[in-house]
């Protein structure tokens, strides 16, 4: 006499299988999420660094703008006391 027995391996059970599937695609949107809430973190604080370097890149062009209206002022002032002087 033998004895046979058939246990399945694999078990169909539609319920568990939808659940599965609704927190693997939850999981994976959350994911999206998380991944573009990076990456919009990311690019704001570039563009605050952009905006520093841009003043300061701003602030540095005045103060040589300045330096040069005033070494042409001097230039100026000397050129005309040499045009006064007599020979």
């Amino acid at each position: 006499m033998a004895l046979s027995i058939r246990i399945p391996l694999q078990q169909r059970n539609p319920f568990i299988t939808v659940n599965v599937n609704k927190n693997m695609s939850a999981d994976a949107s959350n994911l999206g999420l998380e991944a573009a809430q990076h990456s919009l973190i990311l690019l704001v604080a570039e563009r605050y660094f952009d905006v520093l370097v841009a003043e300061d890149t701003y602030r540095l062009a005045k103060k040589q703008v300045e330096a040069i209206t005033n070494t042409r002022q001097e230039i100026e002032k000397k050129i005309q006391t040499w045009q006064r002087k007599p020979n």
